[in-house]
């Protein structure tokens, strides 16, 4: 009884951990406690428990490709890829001339592909010039979505 009345009256403290996730990963923080054997140290350590048994897993490359695909999905960047692929180095404002789109929306859909290391870009003073980093590997995959379309339309 005395342990206990001298366990609730004196602070205690706890050694936190956390464990990184990858971002494909939804997990919740879970703190659990360890108690040494014939000591009075308690040990916290917070972990990551998946919310759901149902997620999958997936490594760094599958998870990079889902977010290609992701963004492939987007017509706009679609086109911009597109318009990339068919030209050189070409500045947001001439790219938004090509898509037909504004300049703001053009350079926040560039950040994100510049995000996913798709696109290069230089900087000249106030100018700036993007192009695709992996120019005939982006054609390649530009023309195997094609190949599925036109396989999909054959179906119906």
């Amino acid at each position: 009884m005395e342990d206990k009345a001298a366990a609730y009256g004196r602070r205690q403290f706890f050694k936190v951990s956390w464990v990184p996730l990858a971002p494909a990963y939804r997990a919740a923080p879970v703190l659990t406690f360890r108690r040494f054997e014939n000591s009075r140290n308690v040990d916290a350590c917070l972990t990551a428990a998946t919310v759901s048994p149902y997620i999958a897993r997936m490594d760094e490359t599958e998870y990079r490709e889902s977010r290609l695909c992701r963004l492939l999905g987007n017509p706009v960047i679609y086109q911009l890829v597109v318009l990339l692929e068919n030209g050189g180095p070409t500045t947001p404002s001439g790219l938004a001339k090509l898509a037909g789109r504004s300049v703001q929306t053009v350079s926040g859909h560039l950040a994100k592909l510049r995000a996913l290391d798709i696109v290069r870009y230089d900087s000249a003073g106030k100018e700036v010039h993007y192009w695709l980093k992996h120019r005939g590997e982006t054609r390649g995959l530009l023309k195997a979505l094609e190949k599925i379309v036109r396989a999909a339309g054959n179906l119906g």
